[in-house]
């Protein structure tokens, strides 16, 4: 017997509602009705206490029915991701802190040639990241981390390494910038493409 029909029979058998179920859950009704229908499934939270209201064990729950447990191993995988998309978010801004320095030539956030160049490295590094935790997103068939937000990331992480190719203009080292900012982008854009083919 599946999730959804388990749970639907020990609910009609006790003679209670969805409403009331919901109730004794702490989520809306529609969310019962979707776990009843198999459109989405508990946390492990409400897994436990779904087995304990219904006195099911766990076992049972979660080893008769095949989709519920890729739903929440799919679940885990974005919980196993989202610390690299938040890390990432972090990373860019304290790159653009420094840069922003050198623009505006303060004291205390002035930087070198070279270092605007790891910089540069890094925000490449940065990007093919972000990259890479879209596509595995989308291998797993997960919406955790919207893809809107994720391209609004990658346009901003393009920004970025256009900031320092134009911090790197603003110096002698100008033209090695330009160069260094149009290399890392072809070889990202190259091993990009590469992987898409191989996946």
């Amino acid at each position: 017997m599946q999730f959804g029909e388990r749970l639907k029979q020990q609910r009609e058998q006790r003679g209670l509602t969805q409403e009331i179920i919901a109730q004794e859950f702490h989520v809306s009704r529609s969310t019962i009705a979707n776990w009843e229908h198999e459109r989405s499934y508990p946390d492990i939270n409400c897994l436990i206490a779904i087995s304990d209201y219904y006195q099911i064990s766990l076992d049972v729950l979660l080893k008769e029915d095949s989709g519920m447990t890729e739903a929440m191993q799919r679940k885990l995988e974005l919980q196993k991701l989202k610390p690299f998309y938040w890390g990432s978010l972090l990373i860019d801004g304290f790159i653009l802190v420094i840069l922003m320095g050198r623009f505006y030539q303060l004291p205390f956030l002035k930087t070198d040639p070279f270092l605007v160049m790891v910089i540069l490295l890094i925000e490449a590094a940065n990007l093919y990241m972000m990259l890479t935790v879209r596509d595995r997103q989308q291998q797993l068939g997960i919406q955790g981390i919207s893809q809107k937000s994720i391209m609004m990331y990658v346009f901003g992480g393009l920004i970025v390494l256009l900031i320092v190719g134009l911090a790197l203009l603003s110096s002698q080292w100008g033209a090695i910038g330009v160069i260094s900012g149009g290399v890392v982008g072809g070889i990202i854009m190259r091993v990009r493409q590469r992987r898409s083919k191989n996946s």
